[in-house]
């Protein structure tokens, strides 16, 4: 490592040091300290990278997430002063609905010290009708904390967020919340993540506590107990668990349970056991060094999950998960790298880990964009490679469009504050980006590799409905804002229907829809009505048909000749757990496209896969729209069984083609309507259990799954058409004194009996 004293180089031989970059990889970095130059290597950054943690806290709605957060920015000293969730003074819930509601809607990014380590902490909703805000904070972090109940344990929701983290892969960890509450049971809780989450739990702490509250957590990794003492429990006071102690046996018998379970996961502790520790009392004898290191390295290759316990609002147990954050998630050195799409100069794709060097081009991620008033379009980018500067131009290779970063910030929650520049690893928010959206992937302009990250899993509409201004002349504004939304939000779709002459605004349930009306009312000012809530159905064929498809006509004074057989089928029973590794295969919609032309067919005389490409995006487009009510179709399978073109067709003229075969085809085979089944999870005091029951078996055409109860509280599992649920927040209410409170989660599409779809169809279009 190379020092340069600041002080005795003019401003010209700085500059040939900082170009000394491009040279030789390494970059002259000033410390604000010593004031020396430092001239990196690769040793020093992995150090930096290593102190380094990108977490989302994740859970279901009401299981303390933004509590849990707030205690953690008090203890970290990045706030002063705890907020309170019914206050509504919290940090990280700043939206003006977010406070009132008591709920999270938007996620907000912070960061936050800790014993020498940097954490980018993200609070993420827990509410179905915001998960795509979950989708796209999950696709950026390394780790996760899931913040369980700890008298309801894994709960509806908890099943979607686990779902979302097991997908992109993401080490988690698990604290069980609110053990203060009466009915919570830490043993239970624990054991609903083996049985609903197919995860091996490791519990690492149980609760001390006497008649009235919790008394402190003992730590059976390091057989110690803590106790949180001060304002707010600001001072952890540890102190070994004295083998006196009434608890000493069972805390040996829960260590003596984490060791086993952790030598069967991890083979290089099992070996340290047989070769270090020998003898029948090898339990208390193994340090909880050897522990830690073990917890590390299953729950970064997500063998097992540790389980933490407390009550955030107590003040109980926070600081022992900031600590388990450090130790036990991975820094992006040690988590799962991205997989770039690389394009050549040969036109020719590869994939290519990303992995967090800073002496390589940079690469970035877009998950996040939001518009504000002062600065404009915000967007927040996930590093994964190389160095950004302010000012700095870049390439969005998802657009092919070059762009300019103006401002260059850290974001702790509706708050920024500038900087130089931010590397691999870190969490930033730029202005400048106009043509950047979420899922977009962007690099230096002077790169010569054309990275493209994979994009945002963006869920599909269940609700829609109509949306007006108050008046004619705010229409254009209207539009205007509900493009900025689009930006914001990609789970809102908002489309026009000539045939009605209205604006047509799609989410993800009634209280994403009305919170979107709400923040058009506060944040621009404009005064619209909502109209009646609709479910978003889907088409699908009643039986196969089949085509033999011509199309003849010139392009740029060139012939254009196609010939297609194509069929179109129901898809098989079941067949939404199709692999959706196969690129013609749609799963949002399940639309399969198989091909069966032969490889010798003159048909391929041009490019295959470009040829193929052009006719699977056809079929996407087409199948949009349904003949029956134009609503998506889906659960069908689309076959090309043969195909003859001319030397002068172009792929635009088999597209053409491709789409005019399809309509014929939806014609000819008969079209019924799909609606989407929820799972819903209830839960209400014990007394009104029949009255709840009764409503959904008679009234909402439900099919119970189950029901529990714990202490009085009954939990119900049941699944039911959507089109049933509309306002049932006010029935369920009314119907429980208030007490009752429900979630929705999206379970499958079920074909409609002849007279309910008899009554859509009258409803929707005015006759059957």
């Amino acid at each position: 490592m190379l020092f340069v004293r600041n002080q005795t180089f003019p401003y010209a031989i700085k500059q040939i040091l900082y170009g000394f970059k491009w040279y030789t990889g390494r970059t002259l970095l000033p410390n604000k300290r010593t004031g020396l130059y430092i001239l990196s290597n690769r040793r020093y950054y992995n150090k930096e990278l290593e102190k380094i943690r990108n977490v989302g806290i994740m859970a279901h709605i009401d299981a303390g997430k933004t509590t849990t957060t707030e205690r953690m920015l008090f203890y970290s000293g990045v706030i002063k002063h705890i907020g309170d969730v019914d206050d509504g003074d919290t940090v990280m819930d700043f939206m003006d609905q977010e406070r009132e509601r008591g709920i999270t809607i938007n996620s907000a990014a912070i960061t936050l010290p800790w014993k020498g380590h940097t954490i980018n902490l993200i609070d993420t909703p827990g509410h179905v009708d915001f998960t795509m805000e979950v989708e796209r904070s999950l696709r950026v972090l390394d780790g996760a904390v899931l913040i369980l109940d700890g008298v309801a344990g894994v709960q509806a929701q908890t099943h979607t967020v686990w779902s979302q983290s097991r997908k992109y892969n993401i080490p988690t960890i698990i604290f069980i919340n609110k053990l203060d509450r009466v009915g919570a049971d830490l043993g239970r809780a624990s054991r609903s993540v083996a049985e609903k989450l197919k995860s091996i739990p490791l519990q690492t702490q149980f609760t001390l506590q006497n008649r009235t509250s919790l008394e402190a957590i003992v730590d059976v990794v390091g057989m110690n107990v803590a106790k949180f003492e001060g304002e707010h429990g600001i001072d952890v006071v540890r102190a070994p668990l004295p083998e006196t102690h009434p608890l000493y046996q069972f805390a040996l018998k829960k260590r003596a349970e984490l060791i086993e379970k952790l030598a069967e996961l991890d083979d290089k502790f099992m070996e340290l056991i047989f070769d270090v520790y020998e003898g029948d009392d090898s339990v208390a004898k193994v340090l909880p060094d050897d522990i830690r290191s073990a917890l590390r390295r299953v729950t970064i290759t997500r063998a097992a999950v540790p389980i933490l316990c407390g009550s955030s609002l107590k003040d109980i147990g926070v600081q022992l998960l900031l600590d388990a954050i450090v130790a036990y998630l991975p820094s992006p050195l040690a988590a799962s790298f991205p997989t770039a799409t690389l394009l050549d100069q040969k036109t020719s794709y590869s994939t290519v880990e990303v992995k967090p060097n800073f002496h390589e081009p940079l690469c970035a991620f877009a998950f996040k964009v939001v518009n504000d008033f002062q600065k404009g379009l915000l967007v927040y980018l996930r590093i994964y490679r190389g160095v950004l500067h302010a000012k700095s131009t870049l390439t969005n290779t998802s657009r092919g469009k070059k762009e300019r970063v103006q401002q260059l910030m850290q974001a702790f929650a509706d708050e920024y504050k500038d900087a130089v520049r931010l590397c691999a690893g870190n969490i930033a928010v730029v202005t400048g980006l106009r043509n950047t959206r979420t899922g977009d992937t962007l690099v230096e302009s002077s790169s010569k590799q054309a990275l493209c990250l994979s994009s945002v899993n963006i869920p599909e509409p269940v609700f829609f409905c109509s949306i007006e201004a108050d008046s004619l002349k705010n229409e254009k504004f209207l539009t205007e804002v509900l493009e900025i939304l689009q930006k914001e939000d990609p789970s809102l779709r908002v489309e026009y229907d000539e045939d009605h002459q209205q604006t047509i605004l799609k989410g993800m349930g009634e209280l994403h829809l009305e919170v979107i009306c709400e923040k058009i009312r506060r944040v621009y000012g404009l005064s619209v009505s909502l109209g009646e809530m609709q479910v978003a159905y889907r088409e699908s064929v009643l039986r196969p048909a089949r085509v033999l498809q011509q199309f003849e006509g010139s392009l740029a004074s060139k012939g254009q000749l196609c010939s297609l057989d194509i069929s179109l089928s129901p898809a098989e029973e079941n067949s939404d757990q199709k692999n959706c590794s196969d690129p013609f295969f749609d799963a949002v919609n399940n639309v399969k496209v198989e091909f069966s032309i032969p490889e010798e067919n003159e048909f391929y005389k041009m490019d295959k896969v470009e040829v193929q490409t052009a006719i699977y995006e056809a079929v996407k487009n087409t199948l949009t729209t349904g003949v029956l009510l134009g609503f998506p179709v889906s659960h069908v399978v689309v076959r090309i069984l043969n195909g003859t073109t001319t030397n002068e067709t172009t792929v635009a003229s088999i597209a053409f083609c491709v789409g005019k075969a399809l309509r014929r085809l939806l014609e000819m085979a008969g079209s019924y309507l799909l609606e989407p089944i929820m799972r819903i999870e209830i839960t209400c005091d014990d007394k009104y259990t029949g009255l709840v029951l009764n409503d959904l078996s008679s009234q909402r055409r439900g099919q119970i799954a189950s029901v529990e109860v714990t202490d009085g509280i009954r939990f119900i599992n049941a699944l039911v058409p959507l089109s049933t649920m509309i306002g049932y927040s006010t029935v369920l209410r009314s119907q429980t004194a208030g007490s009752g409170t429900f979630i929705l989660t999206f379970e499958r599409y079920e074909k409609l009996s002849e007279h309910v779809q008899k009554a859509v169809l009258l409803k929707i279009r005015g006759y059957c």
